[in-house]
């Protein structure tokens, strides 16, 4: 996946890159090419995991129906220099603004005028933050 630059992520395939403030909680692990195998793989993504699930148990939108011990809804993304875990509260705002794995990234993309409309009437911060898991 290119991550295209300005993105929240993008400092990530920067060596030199400094973190972003954004308003939600989001966990990332880099990898060297020699680094990376499919059990480094699932070892970051299960740290990762549980750090996201520290902070986002029991605050989506569907926690009373989650079972005891469950991860948090979350978003996964890899590319082959870093993974990214973003705990997520919900999949979209009144049904009107929705926002995936990507999005939660600074990448938006959306299907009709309507979508983005939405999206600048609720303002692009504030959807992140309420979709995240906010800091």
């Amino acid at each position: 996946m290119p991550m295209m630059e300005g993105s929240f992520a993008s400092f990530l395939d920067c060596d030199d890159g400094k973190e972003p403030n954004i308003p939600f909680h989001w966990f990332y692990r880099r990898f060297k090419p020699e680094h990376t195998t499919p059990t480094n793989l699932v070892m970051a993504y299960i740290d990762l995991l549980d750090k996201a699930t520290k902070v986002g148990q029991g605050l989506s939108e569907h926690a009373d129906t989650t079972p005891p011990g469950a991860a948090c809804p979350h978003n996964m993304i890899l590319t082959k220099r870093w993974m990214v875990v973003i705990p997520r509260r919900r999949a979209a705002i009144n049904k009107e603004a929705g926002i995936n794995a990507l999005g939660m990234l600074g990448l938006i993309g959306v299907a009709t005028k309507s979508e983005i409309d939405n999206l600048v009437k609720l303002g692009l911060t504030e959807v992140l933050r309420e979709m995240g898991v906010p800091k």
